[in-house]
């Protein structure tokens, strides 16, 4: 709150000032003594955000930062591309200093990440971070796609990743994690939230822990379908994995793929959108050297030996969950159930 011009966590405000001038040094000089506290207490980030939604005035915990300084209706705002750079300058003398990843606006409409990396120096940190609550539609993971297209132009050398969002069903989380990472390259898709009250966005809601009698489930909660959604692209596929091209997508049935660093697995998220018991899809892993659809399956020089399909089917009301359907055939050769994604693990040989 001491940092705040509005002496207080929540309301919005913006960084107070010292003797006229924003208090850049003091703010970066709070990040470097909590982490250096965190550490003590053996916690050690490996990312860290320094500042959530800085263009958002919400009534929660935060605080303004607009791109640069600036007033308005009266009122001066702190720049977030200055407190940036004061941060990463102080966390530098950090024996291993986390990776900074800005600027983590609230969405991706409005030119909002651009509006603010215009300001922003490359060298004050690790990569792109926006949440997704404008830029697109909830009920439409499609309407983020251009959007999400236009952020590879920004800083595109670096990662970009999703670090926010989770107000869609399990089909519309499956697409909306599928074009960020294949529309934007991004590098992390992080659902809001994990657990939650049963009512809320959440993988798992959770009943009254405080009264178990009022259960209506053996444990107090339960899985969501948005769980499976993200089972489906997390369970198999862990850091250090690498995105790899599939072209030929029908855009009823989206595919993405993804190699271990050791190029000894190969994952496959297929996703089915469109209505119906058994719509027919001749679905093609990867094959980089097709020219039209369809194509015939190819895995252009991966073989496996071994392999697993899982597939979860059905509406947010009945779902069949992450079951395992076996081996993938032979011909790799699918006929994907309607509103279902399919997750295919493809193991080499060992050499």
């Amino acid at each position: 709150a001491f940092l705040k011009s509005n002496g207080t966590t929540t309301d919005g405000g913006t960084l107070a000032k010292t003797n006229g001038a924003f208090a850049y040094s003091d703010f970066a000089n709070y990040w470097y003594d909590s982490l250096m506290w965190y550490k003590t207490n053996g916690i050690v980030p490996a990312y860290i955000s320094i500042q959530n939604e800085p263009d958002w005035p919400a009534s929660w915990d935060s605080c303004v930062f607009h791109p640069t300084e600036d007033t308005v209706n009266g009122t001066n705002y702190a720049s977030y591309a200055l407190a940036l750079d004061a941060t990463y300058q102080r966390l530098s003398s950090m024996p291993s200093p986390p990776k900074i990843l800005a600027p983590e606006t609230t969405g991706i409409g409005y030119n909002k990440v651009q509006t603010y990396a215009a300001y922003m120096d490359g060298n004050s940190f690790y990569g792109i971070a926006h949440h997704l609550y404008n830029g697109g539609s909830a009920s439409s993971a499609d309407s983020f796609i251009p959007a999400l297209q236009a952020l590879t132009n920004t800083f595109p050398s670096k990662p970009r990743f999703q670090t926010e969002y989770g107000d869609t069903d399990m089909i519309q989380t499956a697409l909306l994690m599928h074009n960020c990472l294949t529309a934007s390259d991004a590098s992390a898709y992080i659902f809001w939230s994990l657990v939650w009250p049963v009512g809320g966005s959440a993988l798992l809601q959770q009943e009254n822990p405080w009264n178990t009698g009022s259960w209506t489930t053996p444990h107090g909660y339960w899985l969501t379908p948005q769980y499976y959604a993200m089972k489906h692209f997390s369970y198999f596929i862990t850091p250090g994995y690498r995105r790899v091209e599939t072209p030929g997508n029908d855009p009823n049935a989206r595919v993405s793929a993804y190699l271990a660093p050791d190029n000894s697995r190969l994952v496959i998220v297929m996703i089915d959108v469109t209505a119906g018991q058994e719509p027919d899809h001749v679905i093609v892993m990867i094959n980089p050297n097709a020219t039209s659809y369809p194509v015939t399956n190819t895995l252009n020089g991966f073989s496996f030996s071994t392999s697993a399909v899982y597939q979860t089917v059905g509406t947010n009301a009945e779902i069949s969950q992450f079951a395992s359907l076996g081996s993938a055939p032979a011909n790799l050769q699918w006929s994907l159930p309607g509103y279902s994604i399919t997750t295919v693990v493809l193991n080499a040989a060992p050499s």
